[in-house]
């Protein structure tokens, strides 16, 4: 399964576990633990993301685009979870979107 999530301006592409791997700088990653079922990875000298595990899913990770060298292909985007968008929040392209979840 791929999935590609955008957090504000912060997008995170999803990779199988076992095909991840860092080159450099793992000694400098910093976890922490933003829900009860979440862990976040970020550099421990200037904050960016790097990713997201969710306890759920142990084999499949969210990886921070910000944190990939080069210009990585990603899938068309979309929109998730809009039945539940502040009613202010207007979206404005012809991406498909979707009241919840992506359906299966």
């Amino acid at each position: 399964m791929q999935a590609t999530a955008r957090c504000g301006l912060r997008y995170f592409r999803g990779v199988d576990a076992d095909k991840f791997r860092y080159l450099s700088g793992e000694e400098d990653l910093k976890t922490y633990r933003s829900s009860s079922d979440h862990e976040r990875v970020f550099c421990g000298n200037c904050g960016s993301n790097i990713l997201v595990s969710v306890d759920g899913y142990p084999d499949f990770l969210y990886l921070s685009m910000s944190a990939i060298e080069g210009n990585p292909a990603v899938p068309e985007a979309y929109h998730i979870f809009v039945g539940s968008k502040a009613s202010w929040h207007e979206i404005s392209d012809n991406l498909v979107q979707y009241d919840e979840d992506v359906p299966e």
